[in-house]
């Protein structure tokens, strides 16, 4: 039987702040997070095939298909389902922004805006963040795994001068060179791939025009950071951000709450001695409240058996904060 424990020194609670150390798509994929600064973002590149509504995201495999799209696609890059489990899928501009949310509710796209406060943070001159190209110094390698064997070993357009650079990862950001799809065949085979381990590159929300939007490039020549907009239709990887409350007051007082077993089956434990006035809200993956209960001061035994086999997120709201966390119903 396996106990999770969630303990926190906490914020005063609104209903926007998010804890959780690990988040589910609508597919059921599920990603760690990493605070960096005043942001969170997920550690990981983004998996998910449907929309936050269910509806599903095409894939589109055939280069000259790729081109044309003016709807939301993705793709694995070089169509190799395998590269997706390491490094997550490929998306044009289309699909982050499209109205139905490719994000899991609380989650979203970052804009440029977002981007430029995560390399300041990590320490690019602020001057510098509103350039384009290559601009920094080492922010690119805060952000890169360290790595240069197996993620960041491609020996793709090599710059005079530069060598591979092995990444610090010092921000927990994890970047993989995951590659990217672009929107002309550059290398003479059709497929428009630029495979991975040699770069990665990351949509934000933000278009400045009809046809492109920004994006950020990490190279295994460069420790600095690219910023450019490219063409919407390209295939890029995306990194979400967790969603901002608008005001955060600290509250120095623990926030201690044990759920178990997990996964569950037709009953949920929930040990909240510690605790006042906790109310407790179930979600499914597309974001809807599927169960609630006040819980009050008390520990208490939660009857989940009306809820179908899968994945759940539980929300847990006191007045010393809120939390939450993955739950498996078997």
């Amino acid at each position: 039987m396996k106990r999770i424990v969630l303990l926190i020194t906490s914020l005063a609670f609104f209903e926007t702040i998010n804890y959780a150390q690990t988040v589910a798509d609508i597919d059921g994929n599920v990603y760690n997070t990493v605070t960096i600064g005043t942001q969170v973002w997920l550690k990981e590149n983004l998996k998910v095939t449907h929309y936050r509504n269910g509806e599903p995201i095409p894939e589109v495999k055939d280069s000259m298909a790729w081109v044309i799209q003016t709807k939301g696609a993705w793709c694995n890059n070089e169509n190799k389902p395998a590269n997706s489990i390491i490094y997550g899928k490929l998306y044009n501009w289309h699909a982050a922004n499209d109205s139905r949310g490719i994000a899991p509710i609380g989650w979203h796209v970052p804009s440029d805006a977002e981007w430029k406060t995560l390399e300041i943070y990590v320490g690019m001159p602020a001057n510098m963040a509103n350039l384009e190209n290559y601009r920094g110094t080492k922010e690119a390698n805060t952000l890169k795994k360290a790595d240069t064997t197996t993620y960041w070993t491609l020996a793709c357009c090599p710059t005079p001068g530069l060598s591979k650079n092995k990444g610090t990862n010092s921000s927990g950001f994890t970047a993989l060179g995951g590659g990217y799809r672009i929107y002309f065949n550059a290398g003479g085979n059709y497929t428009s791939f630029q495979a991975p381990t040699g770069n990665a590159q990351f949509w934000t929300s933000t278009a400045p025009d009809d046809t492109t939007a920004w994006l950020r490039h990490l190279c295994v020549y460069h420790e600095d950071i690219y910023r450019a907009h490219w063409p919407k239709v390209n295939g890029s990887s995306i990194r979400l951000i967790r969603d901002s409350p608008a005001t955060i007051n600290e509250v120095k007082t623990a926030f201690e709450i044990v759920m178990f077993p997990n996964p569950a089956y037709d009953k949920l434990s929930i040990n909240c001695s510690k605790n006042k006035d906790i109310k407790l809200k179930i979600y499914n993956t597309m974001g809807i409240c599927v169960l609630q209960k006040d819980l009050g001061n008390n520990s208490s035994e939660i009857d989940i058996s009306s809820l179908t086999k899968g994945v759940y997120i539980v929300k847990f709201r006191s007045l010393e904060g809120n939390s939450e966390n993955k739950l498996i119903k078997e």
